[in-house]
């Protein structure tokens, strides 16, 4: 596990070439392992720091953890960040294993982008400004064609070597 996830960063660049499934596998499994992580323990520590400057009146203990939580919310974003570039190179490489263009990297594209935008649309309360069956409409179609992309990248991701090539 550790030499996948050792030539992911080294091959971070390379968009040629071939990925096995194993070798994607595994470094999903390491990246969501560590933002799983990150995030049960920010998400911890904030509500550490919550409680006790709440009901234990202990400042010292609540700005200790409300400073760790920004620390380690922070790091993880920048990591987050750091992976994009990695993670779409070895998609590129997982999908030319697969026998396809990188045209299909559009795919990955949406799959980063639309869940983005969704974000965005909430954080600027577009939803309330569109009432009623239009911004539900909306909001179920983004959701629908995230999904979509999601499944076809994941039908890509464990088909063998060669899957769509032309034979």
């Amino acid at each position: 596990m550790l030499a996948a996830y050792k030539k992911y960063w080294k091959d971070s660049l390379r968009f040629d070439g071939r990925a096995s499934r194993s070798d994607f596998w595994l470094v999903v499994l390491v990246n969501h392992f560590l933002v799983v992580v990150g995030v049960l323990a920010g998400v911890g520590l904030l509500s550490v720091a919550i409680n006790d400057s709440i009901y234990a009146n202990n400042t010292k203990l609540a700005e200790f953890s409300m400073y760790s939580a920004q620390f380690l919310l922070i790091t993880l974003f920048f990591y987050l960040l750091a992976t994009i570039v990695p993670n779409l190179s070895m998609q590129c490489r997982r999908l030319g294993d697969a026998g396809l263009s990188a045209g299909w990297l559009a795919l990955v594209a949406v799959a980063y982008v639309v869940p983005l935008v969704v974000v965005a649309l909430f954080a600027l309360d577009f939803f309330d400004i569109v009432v009623g069956v239009l911004s539900a409409g909306l909001l179920a179609w983004t959701t629908s064609i995230w999904a979509i992309t999601v499944a076809m990248l994941f039908a890509i991701d464990v088909s063998p070597t060669d899957a769509y090539r032309a034979s």
